[in-house]
């Protein structure tokens, strides 16, 4: 496996860290949790959209998603990662909400998260959408596409590289700008554009917060969780128990069209490694079942370690 380090000082603090506690020996509590998995999908998770109508515009579908969806690999196969299930296999078992962060390498869009190469290109990610949209034709993707690193030996724009990218894939995209029904996307991946200069798909660029729950418009209005810098998990229950009940008004009392995105995802201040999202999802993953049944709709839930209860609590609530 191929790594790329750019080694700033955001990522000497990194791997410094990651050195520091592989050397502590305290990971090894978490490897149970943080592996390379499979689950095996059933025919209701690979299409309750199928139950969705036509005119229902995303904005009213309680969506589950994965939160930097393609991060399986990391130094050492822990700090860092996020999701042990492969792109594919996250959608069989409901998610039709993907984050995938990409870096432009000679003018070829690779995925990473920060610093390390996850061995996925931005290719591998559109043909496994594809596949499975062809095998499951009911369903739609939101597939939100950010720049996360700066390019390396790239001639071209990152936009002018993911449209060379996205041309074999013209037949299963929607790259309209505004909040999409079903009857537009069924079949289809919905892009979301979260890099600068975007001409395509829904704007999610400008005025992304740092750390925080927001409000923003570029064309859509959309209300974001993304409390990912914790002091502690009590932090985050309180900021996605806001983002629900924010989403359950709003399902129960439309007044005006807003995309909902609850960030489940996190890490600890004072975790060791930093960016290490294993201790948070453990606990967050499995209180999040137990407070799910609370409300009458999630908006786009995104999670770190998505399993088949989870996506099932989420997408069920459209039933």
């Amino acid at each position: 496996m191929k790594y790329t380090y750019s080694m700033d000082k955001k990522h000497k603090v990194f791997f410094s860290c990651l050195a520091g506690s592989i050397a502590l020996g305290i990971l090894v509590p978490y490897f149970a949790f943080a592996h390379k998995g499979y689950v095996r999908p059933d025919s209701e998770s690979r299409s309750w959209m199928s139950h969705i109508s036509d005119s229902t515009s995303i904005d009213m579908i309680s969506m589950p998603g994965t939160h930097d969806s393609g991060a399986l690999h990391s130094l050492a196969d822990v700090a860092g990662k996020c999701q042990d299930l492969s792109i594919k296999n996250q959608l069989e078992i409901g998610a039709r909400y993907l984050d995938v962060r990409l870096q432009s390498v000679a003018n070829t869009l690779s995925v990473c998260h920060g610093p390390i190469n996850e061995d996925l290109t931005l290719k591998n990610v559109l043909s496994d959408c594809r596949s499975f949209l062809m095998e499951n034709e009911t369903e739609a993707i939101v597939l939100s596409v950010k720049e996360e690193e700066k390019e390396i030996n790239s001639t071209i724009s990152f936009e002018d590289a993911l449209l060379n990218e996205l041309k074999e894939y013209k037949d299963v995209l929607y790259l309209g700008t505004g909040i999409p029904t079903m009857q537009m996307i069924r079949g289809k991946i919905c892009l979301m554009s979260r890099y600068a200069n975007n001409s395509i798909g829904i704007d999610s660029y400008a005025g992304w917060g740092d750390s925080c729950t927001f409000d923003m418009n570029n064309g859509v209005n959309m209300h974001i969780q993304d409390t990912y810098y914790l002091s502690n998990v009590e932090q985050k229950k309180e900021q996605i128990k806001e983002c629900l009940e924010y989403s359950t008004n709003y399902a129960n009392s439309h007044t005006e069209d807003v995309l909902t995105l609850n960030f489940f995802s996190g890490y600890l201040s004072k975790g060791f490694p930093p960016s290490y999202s294993v201790p948070v999802a453990k606990e967050i993953n499995k209180w999040a079942l137990d407070t799910l049944p609370n409300y009458d709709a999630t908006g786009i839930a995104i999670f770190d370690f998505l399993n088949k209860d989870l996506a099932k609590a989420v997408w069920s609530k459209n039933l």
